[in-house]
């Protein structure tokens, strides 16, 4: 029983394999924003390295009377200021599909108008789009800060892994956009050179007889 407690002391391999393990299911618990597991997994976590890993954390805390509330309290700030910055990443995100999902729908009214529109739609146009609109948006509504509540705690709670996340998956992604957006004249540019000489008028002209003269 000695060797097995042993094996997972700081330092060693099963240690090292468990806390590893442990970092993975965190980001998995951020992406799946389960703010429960979030606090049960973070209490077995301590109570690994307090009583398997031999990590004094308790004893530090009562050793440090000053110190690691203070440690403790710095963490739960730092993961506030995060947690606003994630939503208005979320936000924004939401805002920029809302935005198009509009440009969309204003487009295909534009050009339902074009066509035979029924006279009751000609009368009353405005509540007609707005009825129109109303229909099947619910993806594109404003963000609820009361329907909200987990999610932000998951973010506060493990704000580190939360960071490192949205900087892989969210702001990598929107910086990437911003370069391909920045450089699409680049973009259509190799593409027209590829087709150069290939639209409909150059190949007629290479096949039909040139003029005499």
């Amino acid at each position: 029983m000695e060797a097995f407690l042993a094996a997972f002391i700081l330092g060693t391999f099963w240690w090292y394999a468990v806390s590893l393990s442990y970092i993975f299911w965190c980001f998995f618990l951020v992406e799946k924003e389960s703010v429960g597991w979030c606090f049960i997994s973070l209490a077995i976590y301590l109570v690994f390295l307090q009583f398997l890993g031999k990590v004094d954390i308790f004893g530090r805390f009562v050793a440090n009377p000053v110190w690691a509330p203070v440690c403790v309290l710095s963490y739960f700030i730092i993961g506030f200021a995060w947690s606003f910055g994630k939503w208005w990443l979320l936000n924004r995100e939401r805002a920029e599909l809302y935005e198009k999902e509009v440009e969309k729908f204003f487009e295909n009214s534009k050009r339902r108008e074009t066509s035979a529109v029924p006279e009751q739609y000609r009368k009353d146009k405005c509540e007609n789009l707005k009825m129109d609109w109303g229909r099947n948006r619910a993806p594109y509504e404003k963000l609820k800060f009361s329907e909200n509540k987990e999610k932000i705690s998951v973010w506060i709670v493990y704000w580190p892994y939360s960071f490192l996340w949205s900087l892989m998956n969210d702001i990598v992604k929107r910086v990437i956009r911003q370069l391909i957006t920045h450089f699409q004249k680049v973009y259509q540019a190799i593409t027209d050179s590829a087709y150069k000489g290939l639209d409909i008028d150059s190949q007629i002209a290479k096949r039909l007889p040139k003029e005499e003269k």
